[in-house]
């Protein structure tokens, strides 16, 4: 699912907030800063106390346990869907054709980005699309986005991006949500109210028509259920608690403990 959190100079993000979107996205975190010429870019952060000492010891947590207002700064969390889970395929990136570059946990750039959604690229091996992407479309047009914008949110249709300058400027691509000064790239940054519920309460029990996104409140087909991943290989749609879809592999017992784990402990198999 992935979650940005992009917070300009000026606002801040309390401790849970933070905790939460690690704790929904545990495939490693990163952030995006800026001087005023560059972006710096340090990725790779595999468990939360890594990230916090990380914004601790460079002086972005105030005595309140938020993140100051005095830095404006582009946080990632990633969720993985395509690329192997480890600290080079974290976002955030820079906009280069490098492979090198796009797997650095440390960076500095004129230009970098983050992504929340999927691509309809083909990855190039133990990349992610976003990386992909990147590389193969982004960087071409690095020179004037804003002038191939639409072209860019056609190729990534569906998707969040986050493009941000040495300056400090933004280019934001999709639907943002704004709280309080500070822009989310969904709802996942919110206490979700259905934790804790057996997941057939509120999915596979219900008819289609009833079928809500707890984390965007819309209506949603099977496909886009969180707990649904894609098999490109045998190209369909696989459940990772179902199995195939419509075929549980569990009796309901163990499919409500099992879920009720995956909820609570962020666990990717059951």
């Amino acid at each position: 699912m992935c979650i940005v959190i992009h917070k300009p100079k000026g606002a801040s993000v309390d401790i849970d907030t933070i905790a939460r979107c690690f704790n929904d996205n545990p495939d490693g975190a990163g952030i995006m800063t800026y001087d005023g010429y560059r972006v710096h870019g340090n990725k790779g952060f595999m468990s939360f106390g890594a990230l916090w000492d990380h914004l601790y010891f460079m002086g972005a947590i105030d005595d309140n346990d938020t993140l100051t207002p005095d830095y404006g700064m582009v946080l990632h969390f990633r969720w993985a869907t395509h690329g192997a889970i480890k600290p080079g395929n974290c976002h955030p990136f820079p906009v280069s054709d490098r492979i090198s570059d796009l797997r650095l946990t440390s960076w500095q750039a004129n230009i970098g980005i983050a992504h929340n959604g999927v691509i309809a690229i083909k990855p190039i091996k133990d990349l992610s699309d976003t990386q992909t992407y990147i590389a193969k479309k982004l960087f071409p047009l690095r020179r004037n986005i804003l002038r191939h914008r639409q072209r860019i949110e056609k190729e990534t249709f569906g998707s969040k991006l986050l493009i941000l300058y040495g300056n400090g400027d933004v280019i934001k691509m999709g639907d943002w949500i704004e709280d309080n000064g500070v822009f989310y790239s969904n709802k996942g940054y919110k206490q979700n109210q259905w934790q804790g519920l057996p997941f057939n309460q509120w999915w596979h029990d219900y008819p289609d028509n009833e079928k809500i996104c707890p984390d965007c409140d819309d209506l949603i087909s099977c496909e886009e259920c969180p707990y649904f991943d894609y098999d490109w290989e045998y190209n369909k749609v696989i459940c990772n608690l179902y199995g195939e879809v419509g075929e549980p592999m569990v009796d309901n017992m163990e499919w409500e403990n099992a879920v009720n784990q995956y909820v609570y402990q962020g666990d990717k198999e059951v």
